[in-house]
C-alpha cells in the first residue's frame, strides 16, 4: 500500500491493484537483441565524419549490395538533446520522401551503441570533391547536374519542405554520368505553403541574405534554397564562390555577410569569358536579394538555359550583380565549410561599395541596366583558366551538421577596421 497522494518508483515484481478489481505485476523489459544491424549488414571502412555522425560503407549480408550507413553515437546531456533534434528531423524527412535525385533512407536501427541510418550509396562521393579535382564543369555538364537538382528540390518544395543547407558537400554523385542526389536533411524543415521560419542556420557562403536579417525582421521561405543552389551553380561554372571573406581588402571593406546582404558579386575575366549569357542570367535571377523578385524552382526548370529554348525578345537578361571594383579573384578559393546554427541577432552593415572604373569583369551593367562586355572576348579559349591558388581536400575543415555556436564572429558582423 503506497497511500493516497503518495508515490514511489515501481520495481520489478511489484503488484499493482486497482480498486481490488484488476491486478497487474510490473516487470522490467527483458533485454532485447540490439545487434540487428550487424546481423543484416557488415560494417566496412569509414567514408566521412561530422559533428554528430560518422558515415561508413556497409554491405547487406543477404544480397551483397552496398549502402552508406550514418551512425549517430549515443551521448548524454545537452549534446544528446541537440543530436536527437537533428536525428529525428532527418529521419522524419527521409521517411517521407522518395525521389531519384534525393538520397533516400533504406532502414533505421536503434542499437545500444547508437542509431544507424542505412542510406543509398553514392559511389562517386560529394560534388565538392569532384569540383576540387576538376576545378569546374562545362556548361553542358553543369546543366545535366542542375536539371536533377531542380527536380529534386521541386519535389521537396511541392511538399512544403525547406532543405536549408544546400551546398556541394551535401550533393552526392552516384555515377560517372553525373547522376546526383541531394542529401543531409539534418536542417530540413516542413512548413506550410504560405508559412515562413526564423531560425538562423545554414552554411555561411551559401546562406541567403534574408536569413542574415536581424531576428525581429528574419522571416524566410523556400526561396532560401534557390539562393543556395545559385551559389552552387556559380561555383560549378568557375570553380570558386561568388561571395568570400577573402575578398575583404582596404579598398573593398565588405565582409562575407555584407557581400551577401548587398548581393555584391560579379563574373571576373578570364574565368567567365566562355560562359554564355543565359547561364549568367539564371544565376542573376537565383541570387536576387529581393525575395519577391527571386526566381522559384519551378521557374528555374523553365529557364531557357535549362530547357534549351531561345528566349523571346521580351525576355529580360538583366541581373542584380554588384560592382566589386579591382579585386584579386585568384584568392577566392572553394573551401569546405561547416554547417552552422546560431542565435546571433544582427549582422552589421558598412556603407555601400563604390564602383571602380577598372575593367576587371567580364560583364558590367550600363546606365540602362543591361549587361555589356568590358572588352572584346578575343582568344577566349586560351584565357579560360581556373584560379591559381588551389587547396587539397584534406586541408579543409570536416563537415558537421550543426557545428559551431556562432555563424559569423564579431569581425565578420561589425566589419574590420
Amino acid at each position: 500500500m503506497v497511500g493516497q497522494n503518495k508515490h514511489r518508483e515501481l520495481e520489478d515484481g511489484d503488484e499493482v491493484t486497482i480498486l481490488d478489481e484488476a491486478r497487474f505485476v510490473f516487470r522490467y523489459p527483458r533485454t532485447r537483441d540490439t545487434n540487428r544491424f550487424r546481423q543484416q549488414y557488415r560494417l566496412l571502412q569509414q567514408l566521412g565524419k561530422g559533428h554528430f555522425a560518422t558515415v561508413y560503407l556497409c554491405v547487406e549480408r543477404s544480397t551483397g549490395a552496398q549502402y552508406a550507413v550514418k551512425v549517430f553515437e549515443k551521448r548524454s546531456g545537452d549534446s544528446q538533446r541537440s543530436q536527437n533534434e537533428v536525428l529525428h528531423q532527418e529521419i522524419g524527412i527521409l521517411k517521407g520522401v522518395s525521389h531519384p535525385n534525393l538520397l533516400c533512407l533504406r532502414d533505421t536501427f536503434d542499437e545500444s551503441d547508437g542509431v544507424y541510418l542505412v542510406l543509398e550509396l553514392a559511389p562517386e562521393g560529394e560534388l565538392f570533391n569532384l569540383i576540387i579535382s576538376r576545378q569546374k564543369f562545362s556548361e553542358s555538364e553543369t546543366r545535366c547536374i542542375f536539371i536533377q537538382l531542380f527536380e529534386g528540390l521541386k519535389y521537396l518544395h511541392d511538399r512544403g519542405i525547406i532543405h536549408r543547407d544546400i551546398k556541394p558537400e551535401n550533393i552526392l554523385v552516384a555515377d560517372k554520368e553525373l547522376t546526383v542526389k541531394l542529401g543531409d536533411f539534418g536542417l530540413a524543415k516542413i512548413i506550410g505553403e504560405d508559412s515562413f521560419t526564423t531560425t538562423l542556420c545554414g552554411t555561411p557562403t551559401y546562406v541567403a541574405p534574408e536569413i542574415l536579417q536581424e531576428r525581429r525582421y528574419r522571416k524566410y521561405t523556400k526561396a532560401v534554397d534557390v539562393w543556395s543552389l545559385g551559389v552552387v551553380l556559380y561555383i560549378c561554372l568557375c570553380g570558386f564562390p561568388p561571395f568570400s571573406d577573402e575578398l575583404y581588402t582596404p579598398e573593398h571593406p565588405y565582409t562575407l555577410a555584407q557581400q551577401i546582404q548587398q548581393g555584391s558579386f560579379d563574373y571576373p575575366s578570364p574565368y567567365w569569358d566562355t560562359v554564355g549569357d543565359l547561364a549568367l542570367d539564371l544565376i542573376d535571377r537565383m541570387l536576387t536579394v529581393n525575395v519577391d523578385d527571386r526566381i522559384t524552382v519551378d521557374e528555374c526548370l523553365e529557364h531557357p538555359w535549362i530547357t534549351g529554348k531561345q528566349p523571346s525578345v521580351s525576355d529580360s537578361t538583366d541581373g542584380l550583380t554588384g560592382a566589386l571594383g579591382k579585386l584579386d579573384f585568384s584568392k577566392r578559393k572553394l573551401a569546405r565549410e561547416r554547417t552552422l546554427l546560431s542565435n546571433i541577432n544582427d549582422v552589421g552593415y558598412s556603407e555601400h561599395e563604390q564602383k571602380s572604373g577598372a575593367p576587371v569583369k567580364v560583364f558590367h551593367k550600363n546606365n540602362a541596366g543591361k549587361r555589356v562586355h568590358n572588352h572584346p572576348a578575343k582568344n577566349a579559349q586560351e584565357r579560360e583558366v581556373s584560379p591559381n591558388e588551389k587547396s587539397a581536400p584534406n586541408n579543409f575543415v570536416n563537415l558537421g551538421e550543426q557545428g559551431d555556436p556562432v555563424l559569423f564572429d564579431d569581425n565578420l558582423r561589425k566589419g574590420r577596421n
